[in-house]
């Protein structure tokens, strides 16, 4: 079947789009398959030993904890900045506190 356009030109139509369809679908599942065999054939050649794995979990820990402390000592509670506003004053001032 054909439509004719307004300007002139011609498209064919199909009526098999189903069949097109599963064709499409069936190309997909080979190349999926295709694609997951080599990835297979990468990592049997190419394996990821349990040493980089636990590196890797190790760096990552690492850093958040250097993070956390980062972020603690950036945060000070009131009696630490009580405690250095002490230590930063003068003498006289710290005869006239009582602790």
């Amino acid at each position: 079947m054909s439509v004719t356009h307004a300007n002139g030109s011609v498209t064919e139509t199909r009526k098999d789009f189903g069949a097109t369809a599963g064709d499409l679908s069936t190309k997909a599942k080979e190349s999926a398959a295709e694609l997951a065999e080599h990835t297979k054939d990468v990592a049997r050649r190419r394996p990821v030993p349990l040493v980089t794995a636990a590196a890797a979990g190790l760096a990552t820990v690492v850093v958040a904890v250097v993070a956390v402390v980062r972020r603690r000592k950036a945060r000070q509670t009131p009696q630490q900045r009580a405690m250095r506003a002490l230590r930063s004053t003068g003498k006289s001032v710290k005869k006239r506190i009582k602790r």
